[in-house]
């Protein structure tokens, strides 16, 4: 394994995969010191190489670092919300084995109900891979305190293959001063629009803590013309420069026609424009592309006009 810099945005996402994962390790690595316990959401932060998480806003929490074999994990930030919980980490210790460091297998979070909640992805910070930030489902409602639960480490350095594992298990609790936020729901028209030779419809917005999330859905496409399909989203503030998403899952719910996009927190009166594509260069299905893709090309972006709290 070889840890990278982190690109959580699939602008060609893979059907029905949360995240693209890229992590490459920068060449320099900056020193920086992690308090044991944080408690001001002013004071938290994530490490991690997008916007998105750059810009999440942290929940007040209480935690305490644990360490165990010379390694130290700690908490740097909760973001918690009804569309997903992102939890900041700093891994310190053993920089003689290796310069960035990542969970050997998914680092899981169980709440103080017993419930699992499996990793979706983790990225490593670009000037520190040390910090890494790992994505997780929604928490359920009401939930406080929960731990993560880390079996095994695994550490590599930048331009070698070889990486060097440590097995052990660290479980760091974490409280909540409050239960997850409950995002707001932001008016969007539920008119149709054209998108290639079907249409897309935005079903609602939310805004929280842990971004802005676009969900909507497909109409006028056959099962099997579904999982050709490719998406290009973007939100564009007022005089401003477009963000781009940085998750976009397709290929779920009724039909499996759902989609759902997350951007970066923003605000203000923006437009969300989506347009499609078929497989290229490398077509799962050369006819279906053929068909579609003279469709799409001809097609404008689908847009909407939002008011982002």
């Amino acid at each position: 394994m070889q840890l990278m810099n982190p690109v959580r945005w699939p602008r060609r996402p893979q059907w029905n995969v949360h995240r693209w994962l890229l992590l490459i390790v920068a060449g320099s690595v900056l020193a920086l010191a992690i308090a044991a316990a944080a408690t001001a959401a002013g004071t938290s932060y994530f490490g991690g190489g997008d916007a998105a998480v750059q810009q999440a806003h942290s929940s007040a929490f209480t935690s305490s670092a644990v360490t165990h074999d010379g390694i130290t994990i700690s908490v740097t930030g909760v973001a918690a919300d009804d569309t997903e919980t992102l939890v900041g980490l700093d891994i310190e210790g053993r920089s003689s084995i290796g310069e960035g460091v990542m969970p050997a297998s998914m680092a899981k979070l169980i709440d103080s109900n017993g419930h699992m909640y499996p990793e979706n992805a983790g990225t490593a910070d670009k000037s520190n891979p040390r910090l890494v930030t790992r994505y997780y489902p929604p928490l359920a409602s009401g939930v406080t305190k929960f731990s993560i639960e880390i079996n095994g480490l695994e550490f590599a350095t930048s331009g070698q293959r070889s990486t060097t594992r440590v097995d052990d298990v660290w479980s760091i609790p974490v409280t909540l001063a409050s239960p997850p936020a409950t995002s707001t729901v932001v008016t969007a028209s539920d008119a149709p629009q054209s998108f290639g030779p079907g249409t897309v419809t935005v079903d609602r917005v939310q805004q929280g803590p842990t971004g802005t999330v676009v969900s909507a859905h497909l109409s006028g496409f056959s099962m099997d013309e579904i999982p050709v399909l490719g998406f290009d989203a973007s939100l564009t503030p007022t005089g401003g420069q477009a963000l781009q998403s940085v998750e976009l899952r397709a290929g779920f719910g009724a039909d499996r026609q759902q989609l759902e996009i997350r951007f970066a927190n923003t605000s203000g009166l923006v437009k969300f424009s989506l347009s499609g594509k078929v497989d290229d260069p490398h077509p799962q299905d050369p006819a279906l592309d053929a068909r579609l893709a003279p469709q799409f090309a001809a097609s404008a972006p689908a847009t909407w006009s939002l008011t982002v709290p």
